[in-house]
This record gives structure tokens, C-alpha cells and sequence, in this order.
């Protein structure tokens, strides 16, 4: 399996973490010199210093055999931007980090529909509220 990361940040480094401890193949892209160079000591992934959203970055990667694209930036249109040229360019998957809610229907009306969009405040609450309710 073939998973491709834009946003080395802690949600992108934590998930990278955890596939790779899992034998997965991840591929984490970050445009900050500084964030590749950190990860390249923490975490055994391939690791590129780039644009998520150049479609040479993505080419190069090969979106083609690409089974996952997680756009894990802090900025959700980067994001969007991101997964829908993934898409676009062979991606069979992409999963998209959403901050603002009024985002998720935007990503829908974009075609993104089948991708998952997380909204990080509403996991909390998920998690918490299976806790509480014990279910």
C-alpha cells in the first residue's frame, strides 16, 4: 500500500508515524526545509521537500500508485487544493483535514464526496461522547 501525505505538522507526522510502524509505504511532502529535515529523524518515510499542490511534486511521486492521499495541512483550502489534484491525477483515495466545518459541504460540492473530511473538534467530541455514553 502507497500512502501519500502533504503536512508533515503533528497530524500528518503522527499518522505517517503509525503506518510506517505498520509496513506501509509513505511518501510525506512539506514545503518547510526546517519540518523535512525533522522528519527525516523521526520518522523512516520517504520524505519531500515541495508544493503539495505542483503537479511535478505529485507526478514525480506518482499519484498513479498512489492508494491513499491524506492533505493533513493546517489550511483547508490548501487541502482541497491539494486532494483535488491528487484526485486528478490518479489518486484512489484521498482524505482531506477540515478545520471549518462550512468546509466539509464545499469539499462535497467539489466532487470529494467519496474522500473522508475530518473536522479535528469533531473527532474530540465523538471520542469523548463514546466514552461518556459507553457505546
Amino acid at each position: 500500500m502507497k500512502v501519500v501525505i502533504a503536512g508533515g505538522g503533528r497530524y500528518g507526522a503522527n499518522i505517517a508515524k503509525r503506518l510506517v510502524e505498520k509496513g506501509v509505504k509513505v511518501y510525506i511532502i512539506d514545503i518547510s526545509e526546517k519540518a523535512c529535515s525533522k522528519l527525516g529523524r523521526m520518522i523512516p518515510a520517504l520524505i519531500i521537500c515541495g508544493d503539495a499542490c505542483d503537479p511535478k511534486t505529485l507526478n514525480e511521486i506518482g499519484m498513479e500508485d498512489t492508494d491513499y492521499f491524506l492533505a493533513m495541512t493546517g489550511n483547508d483550502e490548501l487541502n482541497i487544493i491539494c486532494a483535488l489534484l491528487a484526485k486528478e491525477l490518479g489518486a484512489k483515495n484521498v482524505i482531506v483535514r477540515i478545520n471549518n466545518p462550512e468546509h466539509i459541504e464545499a469539499c462535497k460540492e467539489l466532487g470529494i464526496e467519496e474522500s473522508l473530511s475530518i473536522h479535528p473538534a469533531d473527532l474530540v467530541a465523538r471520542d469523548i461522547e463514546k466514552m461518556i455514553l459507553k457505546t
